[in-house]
C-alpha cells in the first residue's frame, strides 16, 4: 500500500484487497479481477483478470493496469454490490511515495513496476496481433465472397449476352425469311400480273372474230328487208 496516501484511503483500500474490482479505462477497455496492491503511479495490480474489448473477453491473469489511463473504479463489497472508488492524490504525496525507502526497495517497486508494464505491453501486443490476424481472416473471407459473386454474376451475364446474341440471331433469320416471302409474293403478283394480261388477250381474240360475224349478219339481214319493201 502507499504510505503518501491518507489514513481514510489507506483503509479503505485495505478492506478492498482481494475483492474484486472492475476498472474502466480511457480506451473502452475493462479489466475484472481480484484486486492486489497499488503503486505510487495509481497502478492497480489484478489477479485472475478478464479483459473486456469491444464486447469480446479473454483471460489475462496478472495484470497491471497503469493508473494514467483509469476513467472509474468499481469495487464488489460485502453485499455484492457496486461501490465506486475514486482515488486522488496530491503531487506532493506522489512525491513521497518512496522518500525515506532503502535503494535497494526503490530498484526492487521499479523493476517489479517495469515487469508489469512490459507484461502488459505484451498482452496489448499479443491481443492487437490476434485481432489483426482476425481482420486479415475477415478481409480474405470478404474478398473469397466477393470474388465468387464477381465469378457467378459474370456468368448469369455472359448466360444472358448468349441468349441475347441467340435472339438477334432468330430476328435476322426471320427478317431475311419475310423479305423472302415478300419477294416471292411480288414475283406471284408479277406471275398473276401477266396470266391476267395473256388471259385477257386470248379473251379479246376468242370475242372479237365473233361479234364482226354478228354485225355483218345484222347489215344482211338490214338490207334484205328494206329490198323486200322497196319491191
Amino acid at each position: 500500500m502507499c504510505d503518501a496516501l491518507a489514513d481514510s484511503d489507506k483503509e479503505r483500500l485495505r478492506g478492498y484487497l482481494n475483492h474484486k474490482l472492475q476498472i474502466l479505462c480511457d480506451d473502452g477497455r475493462t479489466f475484472t479481477g481480484i484486486f492486489k496492491c497499488v503503486d505510487a503511479q495509481e497502478n492497480f495490480i489484478l489477479a485472475d483478470t478478464t479483459e473486456v474489448r469491444d464486447d469480446q473477453a479473454r483471460k489475462v491473469g496478472m495484470t497491471m493496469v497503469p493508473g494514467k489511463h483509469i476513467k472509474r473504479v468499481l469495487v464488489e463489497n460485502l453485499e455484492s454490490d457496486m461501490a465506486t472508488v475514486s482515488l486522488t492524490m496530491t503531487e506532493k504525496q506522489k512525491s513521497h511515495i518512496l522518500a525515506g525507502l532503502h535503494p535497494s526497495a526503490v530498484v526492487d517497486i521499479c523493476g517489479r513496476a517495469l515487469s508489469f508494464w512490459s507484461f502488459q505491453l505484451s498482452l496489448e501486443i499479443t491481443y492487437e496481433q490476434e485481432s489483426a490476424a482476425a481482420q486479415a481472416e475477415k478481409t480474405r473471407a470478404v474478398e473469397a465472397h466477393a470474388a465468387a459473386e464477381v465469378a457467378s454474376t459474370s456468368a448469369r451475364l455472359r448466360l444472358v449476352e448468349d441468349k441475347l446474341a441467340a435472339a438477334q440471331h432468330a430476328v435476322d433469320a426471320e427478317r431475311q425469311s419475310r423479305a423472302m416471302a415478300e419477294d416471292m409474293l411480288d414475283d406471284c403478283r408479277r406471275r398473276m400480273q401477266s396470266l391476267k394480261a395473256a388471259y385477257d388477250q386470248l379473251c379479246q381474240r376468242r370475242v372479237l372474230p365473233e361479234a364482226d360475224v354478228d354485225f355483218a349478219n345484222s347489215e344482211f339481214i338490214g338490207a334484205a328487208s328494206w329490198a323486200a319493201r322497196d319491191r
